[in-house]
């Protein structure tokens, strides 16, 4: 779903899937900043998105930009 919707608007982009090793209590944010500096080491990215995989984009309307304002992305559940 989500590759479609990147394709419509037009956007280069790389997907990066962190994960969790081990049995340590499961810490978000550590993942999220593990991501940003590995996917650094991979390019020289001027914009990051930051998704949970088991959150499914419903609404193509949604724009996976950065500008100078935030944005967030995920609906109430």
């Amino acid at each position: 779903r989500l590759h479609p919707m990147l394709h419509k608007q037009k956007i280069d982009y790389r997907i990066f899937v962190i994960e969790q090793a081990g049995n340590n209590q499961f810490n978000r944010g550590k993942l999220f900043n593990v991501g940003f500096i590995e996917a650094g080491k991979l390019g020289n990215f001027d914009c990051f998105v930051f998704h949970d995989a088991d959150l499914i984009p419903e609404d193509d309307r949604n724009l996976y930009m950065c500008d100078n304002h935030a944005r967030h992305l995920e609906t109430a559940t």
